[in-house]
């Protein structure tokens, strides 16, 4: 499963998958491409990464910060009862997409609360890693170096296509390309 930490570990728990074991080998992509990747397209492609994730609190209308923990609570509430596969996910997901959709709101989730619940959301993934050995992680993080490599010759494969077929930009779409085989 590719996606974001979360969403792997609330989707894969409620499929009976292990947390750490799922957060070891989704964490070991992490340090091996996401990690690198704003260093390599600097580096190769002259490109700079400085946005900042989103906005912060101060920046964002009152109104729709309210509509934003309104919105959070009632989901949270809706769904916990609900029985629907992935409720703490897809039940907030569901709510909060009327919200732009209908024109009430135009900003994003402000940069305190992501920050905020990536922290929450690791330290509760941590604890579950009480009692781990040393053999056990080694063999979770070698699953997690495979899975990478796998994922990384399929993306590879992927980009060498789009790129022959000229369906896409070097940048975009090759990282293979050196900077000066170019085109802008």
């Amino acid at each position: 499963m590719t996606g974001r930490l979360q969403d792997m570990i609330i989707f894969g728990t409620e499929a009976n998958a292990i947390p750490r074991t799922l957060s070891l080998i989704h964490e070991s992509r992490v340090l091996i491409i996401v990690i690198p990747a704003p260093l390599f397209l600097t580096v190769c492609y002259d490109t700079l990464r400085t946005n900042p994730i989103v906005e912060p609190t101060r920046n964002l209308p009152l109104h729709e910060l309210a509509l934003m923990v309104l919105a959070a609570f009632v989901s949270c509430k809706a769904d916990s009862g609900s029985g629907l596969f992935g409720a703490l996910i897809l039940g907030p997901l569901n709510l909060t997409a009327t919200l732009p959709l209908g024109h009430f709101i135009d900003a994003r989730t402000p940069r305190e609360a992501i920050l905020a619940a990536q922290f929450f959301f690791g330290c509760g993934i941590g604890v579950k890693f009480v009692g781990v050995t040393w053999v056990g992680l080694r063999r979770l993080l070698a699953a997690g170096v495979a899975y990478v490599l796998v994922f990384a010759i399929q993306a590879t494969a992927f980009t060498a296509v789009v790129t022959t077929l000229g369906l896409g930009q070097p940048v975009e779409a090759n990282w293979l390309l050196r900077p000066a085989d170019r085109q802008i």
